[in-house]
């Protein structure tokens, strides 16, 4: 025989453990109704993972072709760090974490002035932080964990070879140019 508990939401009794029939629908009714924003936090956070990734080849190439000295290094260095950055802020943006909203508005404010598609993506940056910010917080999170059904399938594998594809043509690009 099952037991009965109380639902962590509303108190009511539930057999079983969980969460009650009520409240998992408002929570798909919820999580529906935010689709479209977390659609557009997984776009933004594609963004800087491809900001960071092209932004890492292009410093260590670019660093590697144009100065081979301690301060050419020392750039490269930073370079690749603030990426590797951008690039984890990308996986918090994906993870709905609190803490990316504020990294995503900062470079987002940073990228304004790298005209014409920095200012694209800056803009994109503080529109969609602005507009879905209560996505990050943790009472959303956890209707995303009763609500797994709801998930966007993960990326198609052919637009990951697209992805490999341009990564790989930036280093290309400057060894031809370099050599």
């Amino acid at each position: 025989m099952s037991e009965r508990v109380t639902c962590p939401r509303c108190g009511d009794y539930v057999d079983g453990g969980g969460v009650c029939p009520e409240c998992l629908e408002r929570a798909r009714a919820t999580r529906r109704e935010n689709l479209q924003g977390e659609l557009a936090l997984r776009r933004l956070s594609g963004h800087f993972y491809l900001l960071g990734m092209l932004g890492a080849f292009a410093s260590v190439f670019g660093g590697l072709a144009v100065s081979a000295t301690r301060t050419g290094y020392v750039a490269l260095g930073v370079g690749v760090a603030v990426c590797v950055a951008v690039f984890a802020l990308g996986h918090g943006v994906a993870r709905l974490r609190p803490w990316s909203v504020v990294g995503a508005r900062v470079i987002g404010v940073l990228l304004l002035f790298a005209f014409p598609l920095g200012t694209l993506l800056g803009l994109e940056a503080l529109y969609v932080t602005v507009r879905y910010r209560e996505l990050s917080r943790a009472e959303y999170r956890e209707i995303v964990a009763l609500t797994p059904e709801l998930d966007e399938p993960p990326i198609p594998v052919w637009q990951w070879v697209v992805i490999a594809l341009l990564v790989a043509a930036i280093p290309a690009w400057f060894l031809l140019r370099a050599g």
